[in-house]
């Protein structure tokens, strides 16, 4: 989203002759390199975004009510991100400790498997109706 400040290349802070200025040189430029030709569309709405952004800039009560209308939306913006920031930040969590699980489980692993081999647990596999006993019998 740009600012009506961005659209006119002035800072927030620039006087009502900073914002005049600017608006007057954007103008000469952008019309200078259409002169000769129809406006399109493209440029007909950059026009108008530059002549709504003078036209609030420029009027004292209007900019202090922009001014104000912007800021709330910034700290909107701003609580919104704080928001993804934590969700984001609570989701990396518990990505990392899935991790951290999955690797210990990993590690685990094989010394169960073994204990189970050692123990004799795996007595279906043993068994001469299970597939893979079937092909190890085969052979």
């Amino acid at each position: 989203m740009r600012t009506l400040y961005e659209v006119l290349g002035v800072d927030r802070h620039a006087t009502r002759a900073d914002i005049e200025l600017s608006y007057r040189h954007s103008l000469d430029q952008h019309l200078a390199a259409t002169r000769m030709r129809p406006l399109p569309k493209k440029d007909q709405r950059r026009l108008q975004q530059m002549r709504k952004a003078y036209l609030v800039l420029a009027s004292p009560n209007q900019r202090l009510e922009y001014d104000v209308q912007l800021e709330k939306t910034m700290r909107m913006h701003l609580r919104l991100l704080e928001r993804v920031g934590a969700a984001l930040g609570v989701l990396l969590l518990v990505a990392g400790v899935a991790l951290i699980v999955a690797g210990i489980y990993r590690l685990w692993e094989p010394h169960t498997a073994t204990a189970d081999r050692a123990t004799g647990t795996n007595d279906a596999i043993k068994s001469a109706t299970h597939p893979i006993a079937q092909r190890i019998n085969a052979r």
